[in-house]
């Protein structure tokens, strides 16, 4: 299954990515690129749709989203939900070229049984850049599936 990035990881778990105090979404590269995100409820739910699924013993793979979303796109969904509230706020950290250099170097400094030391510029890299990217073509084939939005996301979320 393809999902992009599961919202409540980049949300609730990776320090990396949002900081919960400051309400800031660091990443690199421009603020308009998008990244594709499924919720962990709308990945359950499209789960137990494919294998119930006609053709589930046949197998495959299937393409999947909640929500497409830039960094600018987050910021103001996140205040949307908020109303006012909390202000979530950007940290460009670098271009996507300062990503490409951290993850060659962190390949290059350490051996590959210590990949989590420089895993997180991999999806910094190549997640704007497009280069994993795919079309969400199953969405269609699951119409059962109420794909959760950004901002309900954040509305569902009020500790992130």
């Amino acid at each position: 299954m393809f999902t992009g990035a599961i919202a409540e990881y980049y949300f609730q778990r990776s320090a990396h990515d949002w900081d919960s105090k400051t309400k800031t979404l660091s990443f690199h590269g421009p603020s308009t690129c998008p990244t594709r995100y499924t919720t962990a409820g709308d990945i359950a739910n499209y789960v137990l749709e494919a294998i119930a699924a006609p053709n589930a013993a046949d197998g495959g793979y299937i393409s999947v989203q909640s929500f497409e979303a830039s960094p600018e796109e987050v910021v103001e969904a996140y205040n949307a939900a908020r109303e006012g509230g909390v202000t979530a706020n950007l940290k460009c950290l670098g271009t996507l070229e300062d990503a490409k250099a951290k993850l060659d170097h962190g390949k290059a400094i350490y051996p590959k049984r210590e990949w989590y030391k420089y895993l997180w510029y991999c999806y910094q890299y190549y997640i704007p850049t497009r280069a994993w990217d795919y079309e969400p073509v199953d969405v269609a084939r699951f119409p059962n599936v109420q794909q959760t939005s950004l901002e309900e996301f954040f509305r569902q979320n009020p500790d992130v």
